[in-house]
């Protein structure tokens, strides 16, 4: 009876589940081809329905056409950073920190780093090290900053790597 019941939700979930894919895998190939009007057209109602992916996309196309305000696209990354996705984080903190589209505010970038990094993602924990390292809404702590540029550097990422290596470096007069 049980199993019964598992199929039947199953037959009732996978319409709705998998009707945004379609959708976002073509938003994504209109988006990487810079086509970016038609990846709106296609990524807006996902974005509108929730969908985290589709709203950081939504929002990079605003940033990208660089016309009118820079609200529609700090609206769309920041619902998708609230949600969760950490790619969204990451970019969030990164237009903290240059100011881009946004007042300048290093503990805000801070801040969503730290989100990013917690949920392992290798940038994010990269940029933390950088504001660890650098000072950047925080005190300077190296031991922090190394200690976030290994656990990226250890994912692969090569600038964290790099930094690490540079802190290793004896500091030459």
């Amino acid at each position: 009876m049980l199993h019964h019941f598992r199929n039947l939700f199953a037959q009732a979930v996978r319409p709705l589940s998998l009707g945004w894919a379609e959708p976002l895998h073509a938003g994504i190939a209109a988006y990487e081809r810079g086509d970016y009007a038609v990846a709106l057209e296609t990524l807006e109602p996902l974005a509108e329905q929730g969908l985290p992916r589709a709203q950081f996309l939504v929002g990079k196309c605003h940033a990208r056409a660089g016309a009118g305000s820079a609200g529609p696209a700090i609206v769309s990354i920041r619902k998708a950073a609230e949600s969760g996705l950490a790619a969204a984080q990451v970019e969030l903190g990164l237009r903290y920190l240059a100011g881009n589209k946004v007042k300048p505010d290093a503990q805000q970038a801070l801040g969503w780093f730290a989100r990013a990094a917690s949920q392992a993602s290798a940038e994010g924990q990269y940029r933390l090290g950088v504001c660890h390292r650098d000072g950047l809404g925080t005190p300077p702590e190296a031991a922090r900053a190394n200690r976030w540029f290994r656990l990226a550097a250890a994912q692969g990422h090569r600038a964290a790597a790099e930094a690490l290596s540079a802190a290793r470096e004896p500091l030459l007069d």
